[in-house]
C-alpha cells in the first residue's frame, strides 16, 4: 500500500501488475478509508488495483470550502476516478450512507463501472439510524457532540465500535453534518433503494443480520435484490467477519457473469 494525496484528497492505493480493474472501496457516515485496512492484507490486493480515498471532511482529508454535501462528495469522487482510472474497468464497493454515494457514481459513469458491492448502504428510512438525526440539529457543533456520545454508549468491547468512535473524532463537524441532512434526503423512505435497484451494472447487497433493520430486509425479499448476509455481524461485516466478507466479494468480484 502506498499513500497518494490528489486534490487534497487522502488515498490509499495498492496498484497490482498487470491488473486491468481499478476497484474503488468508499468509505460511510462519518468514518475514513480506515474501515477497509484489511482490504489491503486481503486477496483483493492480489487480483485488482485498489484504491480507498478520505473523502474531504473525514480521516486525513481536510475539509474543502463548498464540499461538505453528499452530492458535492460524490462530484469530487467523480473527478478523481476519472483523473486517476480514465479508460479502467471499475467496481465499486461502498459502505453505508457511502452506498448513496456508490450509487450515484454507477449512474454517473455508465457501463465503466461493472460491478457494485453495496455493503449495509442506505435503502430504507430506517437505514438513516445515526445520520438522520443530524435534520433535528441546527449547529454542526451539537450534532457532533451528540453522536460522540451515542457511540461512546454503544462502544463495549465491539471492536467496529471502537473504530467508528476514532472516526467520528477525526471528521469535521460541518461535514458530517450536512452529509447527515442530505444523506436523510437522498435515502428517503425508499428512494435510495429503488435507485439502487435501477442500477443496469452487476449488483450484490451485503448485510449483517445484527445491524439490518426489518424495513430493509423486507424492501431486498420484495425487490429480489441479489443480496448476501453475514450471520452475526453487524454494521461492519468487514471488520466482523474479516476473512470471510473479503473472500466473498473477491469471489463475487473475480466471476463472470
Amino acid at each position: 500500500m502506498k499513500i497518494e494525496i490528489i486534490n487534497q484528497v487522502f488515498l490509499r492505493i495498492c496498484r497490482t501488475p498487470n491488473s486491468k480493474i481499478d476497484v474503488w472501496l468508499i468509505h460511510g457516515f462519518g468514518e475514513s478509508g480506515l474501515s477497509f485496512r484489511e482490504a489491503f492484507d486481503s486477496k483483493l490486493s492480489d487480483s485488482f488495483n485498489l484504491f480507498v480515498p478520505d473523502i474531504p471532511g473525514f480521516g486525513a482529508s481536510p475539509m474543502q470550502p463548498g464540499l461538505t454535501s453528499l452530492q458535492d462528495s460524490t462530484d469530487c469522487l467523480e473527478k478523481l476516478i476519472n483523473e486517476t482510472s480514465k479508460g479502467k474497468q471499475i467496481y465499486i464497493v461502498a459502505h453505508s450512507l457511502g452506498g448513496v454515494i456508490g450509487t450515484w457514481i454507477c449512474q454517473r459513469l455508465g457501463p465503466q463501472v461493472q460491478k457494485f458491492v453495496s455493503i449495509e448502504g442506505n435503502m430504507t428510512t430506517a437505514d438513516a439510524f445515526f445520520s438522520g438525526l443530524a435534520k433535528d440539529f441546527d449547529e454542526p457543533s451539537d450534532f457532533h457532540s451528540l453522536l460522540i456520545e451515542k457511540v461512546i454508549s454503544r462502544l463495549g468491547n465491539d471492536e467496529s465500535m471502537h473504530r467508528y468512535y476514532a472516526s467520528i473524532r477525526f471528521s469535521n463537524p460541518e461535514s458530517l453534518w450536512n452529509w447527515g441532512k442530505t444523506g436523510a434526503e437522498a435515502t428517503g423512505e425508499i428512494k435510495a433503494g429503488e435507485e439502487f435497484n435501477g442500477l443496469t451494472c452487476n449488483k450484490i447487497y451485503l448485510w449483517g443480520d445484527k445491524s439490518t433493520p426489518e424495513q430493509t430486509k423486507q424492501f431486498l425479499a420484495k425487490n429480489k435484490v441479489p443480496n448476501y448476509c453475514f450471520l452475526g455481524s453487524g454494521h461492519w461485516p468487514m471488520i466482523d467477519a474479516t476473512q470471510d466478507f473479503y473472500e466473498k466479494i473477491c469471489n463475487w468480484l473475480m466471476k463472470s457473469e
